[in-house]
């Protein structure tokens, strides 16, 4: 009996190590709807495309973040060391898989919409005459 209670309270014990250590909120993860948020985290931009020319040889990363809060942030820093941040809010269709994403820039609103699929989504813009294309997969 009592190697029953130490193996449960050991099993307890990790469960709570690991969600501390995972930053987890134990609250958030006590309905299935919270825990199945797989889309959140961070995204890598693994395609830069404008016009049909690369891009991303040009940056040491560009990141998509998905935030619980309903907002993102999209970091990039070039080879010669610039940095820039931009952040909006987005909203996740779990039906269809969609993700849309809402920004303003230059006093303008912007909204783009990206099917999430396999941890990856690629986004689509026309700017002055040329496609700019870029795909994000989740981070490894």
């Amino acid at each position: 009996m009592k190697k029953i209670i130490r193996k449960t309270a050991a099993l307890a014990a990790c469960i709570f190590l690991s969600a501390a250590l995972c930053a987890c909120d134990v609250q958030s993860l006590s309905t299935l709807r919270e825990f199945s948020r797989t889309y959140l985290g961070e995204y890598e931009c693994v395609e830069a495309t404008y016009g049909g020319t690369d891009l991303l040889y040009l940056c040491r990363y560009v990141h998509l973040t998905l935030e619980k809060d309903g907002t993102f942030t999209v970091a990039a820093k070039s080879k010669a060391g610039f940095s820039e941040e931009k952040s909006g809010r987005y909203l996740y269709e779990e039906e269809s898989g969609t993700l849309t994403f809402y920004a303003e820039y230059g006093g303008r609103q912007y909204e783009k919409r990206a099917v999430l699929e396999r941890g990856a989504f690629t986004l689509s813009h026309s700017l002055k005459g040329r496609e700019l294309v870029l795909k994000f997969q989740v981070k490894s």
